[in-house]
């Protein structure tokens, strides 16, 4: 009997993924190890042009493989080295952004600066509100009987402003106040809330999208109590209503990507908007309805990294699927980190980018590994959750430690539950702002079961902030937490395949003795006819019947011929075929009404 070998599925070539972490390998590392643009930029493209050639060269010899096989690594290597190459047209640029900074006058004798919002102003720690300010121009202390001096000023400024009122992205404002040339080079400057004027809007785009997060803010604001601050924050982004210490506690408790905008809110949305225009523009129609939601729904929130790189995922999938070309979640997350980080190369140095990324590939590259261990003790659901929360806390926990010093150990197992509250307390409250816009009275049933849902996962927050947790006092520490974490994904990511590996190497010891079996047997056609067969396949989803399993198992039986099924109608009914186990003219071992 002729073995059959095992054969790996062939892997889907991804241009996108294969050129993001070209793109970040290229664009990381000389940036934080603070090496030279010039030099860094060369290096990289010196490497991307070795990588072309190697895999034309290696394509030329692969003349005896099959063409899919062989073009497969040569089409990845040209993908990644145009990662390479993109970062090595990045780097100029970004170095040059972190150096060009200037107020145009002297740093002693400037009184007030003017500006572009370049984000949404927000609440941070001690009252203060933060300003990031385009700088445009500066002015000077005015003599006696002078004008005072003006100049064209350059690069971001950050603006503290004590108890400073909201301001939206896009708004050109006035602070009149001195900078500081101790902190931060100068590039920090503090005020107070009077020292702030707003002198209108950059365009009328600007304005338009502040009027209606205003006007939506409002919408929000009878339902209940407690619950509209809240309520704010996981429909457009803005924490300023948030309970003090509120903050603090999402993010002990490891949830605080609850409260920061990203791809559960935006599903949140647009499976409304599917259930609300679904059977009016058809399944094909309402995908390209959705996609376009989530950008404009991206645009109104201020664009920041995780919102955007939810909406472009979001519509790059829609539309695929609209093409009838579904593609895997590593090609749309490459898409996305490839136009953010070309769009504001500085902004992929911040720690909510990271955070976003790390958290997508964590549970792309290592949820099947965990759903693969939690299945046999849990539910299928339950398990497919967990492994979730599990893969994505793997991932971004060692940036948490280097940023943050803390390792939530609850943070996992509390953010599912958390999640499926601030969904329903989102629903709940649109639900409730389109209520109370049709009538007010109804404002205040709405606002209590908000209040009800807020008070719930608010509880079960505060309740995971109190749990223990890994603290990293010390750089070494930190160190000792980052490798722990690293070294938990790679178990978690290899064990799995550990395991395929050992099935593989099972069944083909099988297989062999099944051969030497064979050959020693004399040739009879009947007894090869009657022995089993294993199929070698690859370890399935989990709860699947993989390697192993009994549904991997098919016994060849004489007379496997498969019955036909039996045709139910007709007047008279046909006599029943002998069943194996039949005793020759008896049927007394058939069940009743056999």
């Amino acid at each position: 009997m002729a073995s059959v070998e095992p054969k790996a599925a062939p892997a889907r070539f991804e241009p996108a993924r294969d050129a993001a972490l070209g793109l970040a390998l290229g664009l990381y590392p000389p940036v934080l190890l603070d090496a030279p643009a010039g030099a860094a930029a060369r290096s990289l493209a010196a490497l991307a042009l070795a990588l072309v050639l190697g895999a034309l060269a290696s394509t030329r010899r692969a003349v005896a493989a099959p063409a899919g096989r062989a073009n497969r690594g040569a089409l990845r290597a040209s993908a990644f080295a145009a990662g390479l190459l993109s970062a090595a047209a990045l780097l100029p640029g970004l170095a040059a952004h972190g150096a060009i900074f200037s107020y145009g006058l002297p740093a002693g004798s400037v009184r007030a600066v003017e500006g572009v919002l370049a984000r949404d102003a927000g609440l941070g720690s001690g009252g203060f509100r933060r300003y990031e300010l385009e700088l445009a121009a500066s002015e000077g202390a005015a003599a006696p009987a002078s004008v005072a001096p003006r100049a064209d000023a350059c690069g971001t400024l950050v603006i503290l402003v004590r108890n400073g009122a909201p301001a939206s992205k896009g708004q050109r404002l006035r602070v009149a106040a001195r900078p500081d040339s101790e902190p931060e080079g100068g590039r920090l400057l503090f005020a107070e809330r009077n020292d702030v004027r707003a002198l209108g809007w950059i365009s009328e785009s600007a304005e338009l999208r502040a009027r209606l997060l205003e006007g939506f803010v409002g919408a929000l604001s009878p339902l209940g109590r407690r619950a509209p601050g809240l309520l704010s924050a996981l429909l457009t982004g803005r924490r300023d209503g948030l309970e003090p210490g509120l903050r603090d506690s999402f993010a002990a408790a490891g949830c605080a990507h609850i409260i920061a905008l990203s791809g559960e809110h935006l599903a949140v949305l647009a499976s409304i908007v599917a259930a609300l225009l679904g059977r009016l523009l058809g399944p094909r129609r309402v995908r390209t309805a959705a996609a376009a939601f989530a950008l404009a729904y991206a645009w109104l929130a201020g664009g920041e990294s995780p919102i955007l790189r939810s909406a472009l995922m979001f519509a790059y999938g829609a539309l695929a699927l609209l093409a009838d070309r579904p593609q895997k979640l590593g090609q749309s997350l490459g898409i996305a980190f490839i136009v953010l980080a070309a769009r504001k190369p500085e902004n992929a140095f911040t720690l909510s980018f990271a955070f976003t990324f790390l958290a997508l590939g964590g549970i792309g590259l290592l949820a099947p590994a965990w759903e693969c261990l939690l299945a046999p003790a849990l539910p299928a659901r339950v398990a497919k959750v967990l492994a979730t929360s599990l893969a994505a806390w793997t991932a971004s926990s060692a940036l948490g430690a280097a940023a943050f010093g803390r390792v939530p150990l609850v943070g996992p197992f509390v953010a599912a539950p958390a999640s499926l509250l601030a969904a329903a307390l989102m629903w709940c409250g649109l639900a409730g702002a389109a209520a109370a816009a049709l009538h007010p009275a109804l404002a205040a049933p709405a606002g209590a079961l908000c209040d009800l849902l807020y008070d719930i996962l608010v509880g079960l927050v505060g309740a995971a902030s109190r749990a223990p947790a890994i603290d990293l006092p010390d750089p070494g520490a930190k160190a000792l937490g980052i490798a722990l974490v690293a070294t938990i994904g790679a178990l978690v990511y290899a064990l799995p395949h550990a395991r395929e590996l050992l099935h593989r190497n099972r069944f083909r010891r099988l297989a062999e003795l099944d051969r030497a079996g064979c050959a020693a047997l004399p040739d009879d056609p009947g007894r090869s006819r009657h022995r089993l067969r294993f199929a070698l396949g690859h370890l399935g989803p989990a709860g699947g019947g993989g390697t192993g399993h009994a549904k991997a198992l098919r016994p060849e039986l004489p007379r496997g011929a498969a019955r036909p099924r039996a045709r139910h109608g007709g007047d008279r009914p046909r006599a029943r075929r002998g069943r194996v186990g039949d005793r020759a003219g008896h049927r007394g071992d058939d069940p009743p009404g056999a």
